[in-house]
């Protein structure tokens, strides 16, 4: 089915967008709006150097402010490390590039697009997995066991494909319809689970695939979130049909998702 398969490329990131990542994530701006994961938190997990020093009043001006020196300093002491890191992760992706991109192309029932050359992973301090599914770029932590990036890494090439899948069904994408909270971006995130447990992923990356942990607590009409999406796809004759059935189903819910499921958990 594929002709063209991408290249994953590891890359460090650069210490000015690793500060612009941190400032964004423990900014109280960025966390009174975004509660689908305790951002700040975890930033300070990574960063315990931060602790007490952001107060709620705090711009993001300030934030940086506080954060850069911090952020600069520690990308010295592990820059080493990170280097190493990369060499580790680049070697990993190259044992199984193209069975994994083959794998999530057949799975998704769509081709990775021709002017889509590499996949850029951005190695940084970090406390989440961001995501661009137009440049096709992911980032994750130096902090984190390979095998642990290796588990993102699926998890963000999966909704790198079904951007693609997405688009070849309903057409061009808005940009506001990529972005929480809209209909397409839980649908998104709900399908990781019965999609990436797929057995011709499984088979090359051997690691169970979660969704957020809210759609395995919350209701909607008696039955929790994830089970209903897994049981529209395992009553579906095939992809197209799985995906069509959970998007009704988010859109006709999308009130009672938000507000259940846009919260810390």
């Amino acid at each position: 089915m594929n002709i063209n398969l991408p290249k994953i490329v590891v890359k460090a990131l650069s210490e000015e967008k690793n500060i612009e990542f941190i400032t964004r994530f423990i900014s109280p701006k960025w966390n009174e709006t975004n509660q689908t994961l305790p951002f700040s938190e975890l930033c300070y997990q990574i960063l315990p150097e931060l602790k007490g020093k952001i107060t709620d009043e705090m711009d993001d001006y300030q934030v940086k402010e506080i954060v850069s020196p911090i952020m600069k300093k520690k990308l010295r002491e592990k820059s080493k490390f990170i280097e190493s890191k990369v060499k580790e992760l680049q070697k990993m992706f190259n044992e199984i590039n193209d069975e994994l991109l083959t794998a999530l192309s057949e799975v998704h029932q769509v081709a990775w697009p021709e002017e889509c050359k590499e996949i850029i992973c951005w190695i940084g301090y970090l406390p989440v997995a961001p995501r661009d599914v137009i440049t096709k770029e992911f980032w994750t932590s130096v902090h984190k066991e390979n095998n642990i990036i290796l588990k993102n890494a699926v998890h963000e090439m999966g909704h790198f494909m079904f951007y693609e899948k997405f688009k070849a069904m309903y057409g061009p994408v808005s940009p506001d319809n990529i972005k929480r909270p809209s209909p397409r971006w839980y649908l998104e995130e709900m399908i990781v689970d019965p999609l990436l447990n797929d057995k011709r992923i499984q088979k090359i990356v051997p690691i169970p695939q979660y969704a957020y942990q809210q759609f395995y607590a919350e209701t909607i009409q008696g039955n929790t979130i994830m089970d209903t999406i897994k049981d529209l796809y395992n009553n579906s004759c095939n992809i197209e049909e799985f995906i069509e059935k959970s998007y009704i189903f988010v859109k006709d819910n999308i009130e009672e998702i938000n507000k259940k499921c846009n919260r810390k958990k």
